[in-house]
Order: C-alpha cells, then sequence, then structure tokens
C-alpha cells in the first residue's frame, strides 16, 4: 500500500522502488507459502494426535524438565488407574521404577530395550515397556522421552495356553510309552503268574523261566525309573570328584546289566588315567551307561568291539575331557545321527526312546554337550561326550 497509494497517476516506478515492490512481493509469497505449510503441519499434528489418542498402546511424551508433554488415553487409563478420577497425568504418576528409567533415558540419551512390567494397579494385566530419547543434533542429551507401554496380556495368555498344550502332547506321548514299556515288562511276570495257580512252580523249567522273567522285568522298570529320575531331577551339588576312566569302567558294568547278548570287547584308550571331573558321579555314571548300553545293543554279540577313546581337550580357553564312543555294529544313519537326541525316538521296538535325552540332561547339567557326528564325516557309531575337567587336574 505504501508504494502503490500515490501512483494512480500511470507514473512510471524509480528502480529503488521497483525493487521495493519485487521484495514486498516475495515475502508475501513466503507468507503464503509458510501459511500453507502451516495448516499442513497442524493438519499432521491433529492427525498424529488422533492416532495417538485412539492407540491401544500407551504413549506417554515426557520433556527434560519432566513436564508430560503429551499422554494418550491408553497411557492414562493404565498409568491413572490407582486414581481414575485424575484426569491430567503427571510424571510423579509414574511408577518410581519407570521414572527412574526414564530421568536415565533423558540424561545418558541411551534407549531402554522393551522389558516386562507389572503395573500394582492392574496385577492381572501384562505390559511391555520402552523408552526412546528425543534429541536435536547438536544436544548433550535428549530434549524428551517416549514411553510406550504395550499391552501383551493376550499374547502372554497365548503362549501360555501354547506351553500347557505342548506340555499336554509330551505327556500324552510319555504316558503312552511308559505304559508300552511298562505293559511289555509286565505281560511275561503275568504269564508266570497264572501258572502258578497251576502248581507250576514245582516244575524246575518253570522255575528258572520265572526267575528269568523276573529278573528282566526288574531290569527293565528300574532302568525306566532311573530315566524318569534323571529327567524329574534339578541340578544338585556336582561335588564329587571322579577319574574318568574308572567312571567309564562303572558304566559299562552298569549298561551291561541291561544287555541280553554277549559282551563285546571294551577298549579304552590308556594315557589318560588321572583325567579327573567334578559332578554328580551316581547322575554321569547313568549318562555314560546309556550310550554304552546303545553301543552294547549296536554291537554283534560276541564279535564286535566297542572302543572308547579319551582325551583332554582346550576348547573355549577351558580345560576339558573328551570322550568318544564307537560301537563295532553298522552304527548310526544320517537320520538316526540327526534325530538320536530326540525324546523317544528309537529305532528298536523295545525301550522309550529316551537313553541320550536323559543322556544329553546330565552332560548339560554338568557345563558339557554330547554330541553324534555326521557318520559320512567320522563314521557311523561315534558318540562325543565333552566335559570340563575339575580344577585337581
Amino acid at each position: 500500500m505504501a508504494v502503490l497509494d500515490e501512483r494512480l497517476t500511470g507514473d512510471p516506478y524509480e528502480n529503488e522502488e521497483l525493487s521495493l515492490l519485487f521484495h514486498m512481493l516475495e515475502e508475501v509469497g513466503l507468507a503464503i507459502r509458510n501459511s500453507w505449510l502451516h495448516d499442513q503441519l497442524e493438519t499432521s499434528h491433529s492427525m498424529l494426535t488422533d492416532i495417538l489418542a485412539n492407540l491401544a498402546t500407551g504413549c506417554v511424551v515426557i520433556g527434560n524438565n519432566l513436564a508430560v508433554l503429551h499422554s494418550n488415553r491408553s497411557a492414562k487409563r493404565i498409568l491413572l488407574a490407582g486414581n481414575p478420577d485424575k484426569g491430567v497425568l503427571e510424571f510423579t504418576d509414574l511408577p518410581q521404577e519407570l521414572g527412574s528409567k526414564v530421568f536415565t533415558v533423558m540424561k545418558t540419551n541411551v534407549p531402554v530395550p522393551s522389558f516386562k512390567y507389572q503395573f500394582q494397579a492392574l496385577p492381572d494385566q501384562s505390559y511391555l515397556v520402552a523408552i526412546s530419547p528425543f534429541q536435536t543434533q547438536k544436544a548433550a542429551s535428549a530434549d524428551a522421552a517416549l514411553l510406550i507401554i504395550e499391552n501383551i496380556t493376550s499374547l502372554e495368555r497365548a503362549k501360555r495356553l501354547e506351553v500347557e498344550a505342548a506340555s499336554l502332547r509330551l505327556i500324552t506321548t510319555m504316558a503312552e510309552h511308559l505304559a508300552h514299556e511298562i505293559g511289555n515288562s509286565v505281560v511275561p511276570l503275568s504269564t508266570h503268574q497264572q501258572l502258578l495257580d497251576g502248581g507250576a512252580l514245582d516244575d524246575e523249567e518253570f522255575r528258572a523261566s520265572l526267575s528269568q522273567a523276573l529278573g528282566a522285568g526288574v531290569k527293565r522298570i528300574t532302568r525306566l525309573a532311573n530315566q524318569m529320575m534323571f529327567l524329574a531331577r534339578g541340578k544338585t551339588d556336582y561335588g564329587d570328584q571322579i577319574r574318568v576312566n574308572e567312571l567309564l569302567g562303572e558304566a559299562f558294568r552298569e549298561a551291561y546289566v541291561y544287555h541280553n547278548g554277549k559282551p563285546p570287547d571294551f577298549d579304552i584308550s590308556e594315557g589318560m588315567e588321572k583325567l579327573t571331573i567334578a559332578g554328580d558321579h551316581k547322575a554321569l555314571r547313568h549318562a555314560f551307561s546309556e550310550v554304552l548300553l546303545n553301543a552294547l545293543q549296536a554291537t554283534p554279540g560276541g564279535g564286535g568291539k566297542i572302543a572308547v577313546s579319551v582325551s583332554s581337550t582346550g576348547a573355549n580357553g577351558k580345560l576339558g575331557v573328551n570322550v568318544e564312543i564307537r560301537d563295532g555294529g553298522s552304527g548310526f544313519t544320517p537320520e538316526a545321527a540327526r534325530r538320536a537326541p530326540e525324546p523317544f525316538f528309537s529305532t528298536r521296538n523295545v525301550g522309550l526312546g529316551l537313553g541320550l535325552t536323559v543322556t544329553r540332561k546330565i552332560i548339560e547339567d554338568h557345563k558339557g554337550r554330547v554330541e553324534i557326528p555326521d557318520p559320512t564325516a567320522k563314521g557311523s557309531g561315534v558318540v562325543t561326550i565333552t566335559l570340563p575337567l575339575s580344577d585337581q587336574n
């Protein structure tokens, strides 16, 4: 208006006036553009505010002066559950643990990874909480922090139901195998018991058969009971000092108790007699006996050999003992080698198929590992067990 007010006669503009006019028009254009951008920003802000307000996830933005800059309805519903009549969320409404973490994020500018949290006012609900900083490029600390609270109750319930269903399937499978194994053990005893009613006890051949059936049944059920005991057993004080070679000899004798065939040759490598491990003597003896029993069952009676190689190892900077057990039979197929540690897997029609499962649990409880090398790489019928050596070596 200052330029155009006195130019109604049509007189030409001077250069200075034209320059001022163009400058003012440029400013008007910028003002129009800024106004349009402001409208767009306001629209986006309103949209984001509506989105945050309607999210089921609680969102709280906290300034570096610990003032709550924004909180949606879900956040208020969660954080004000103990005081529902209060309409405005303040920093002091946060539980002390969350408030402390938010303050730390502000000062360190380091986000807090998601973690599970239980609010006292909502004991039947489970939540996942994460805290992230907002920071300008040159700021030493965060300008604000975003607190996200996600209700994961349904997810946790679904996981729990899935675990319960898996446990039920495992129990069902175990019950089926147990019933089958116990039934196989009881049938010969039941048959002999029925014959007893007819006076068969006076027959020497019957008494021998009964003795054999009783022995086989007791051994079978005893092994089954031991497997269940070591599967259910928690960690104990592994304070026994055990010589590895002596342990292997004991384990072989225990395994042979449950074996019906002729004893094959049992060859333990020499030179490592002084190697000692710390652990539960009974549990480790059972673990090795299960592997050796598999080797006995795979080795043709009287014509094969079970070779046990013992060596020291220094894996991961710690001294350990490596025990390699090789049977004298056809060994594992590639599929059997892969599936052997699985519960209830067996290539035989007797037993639960828990031998290597029990072995792996006991060995891993002793911070060791059980491996079945690829038959195509190291030959069939090989099981390797590695355990840490005790401090007495």
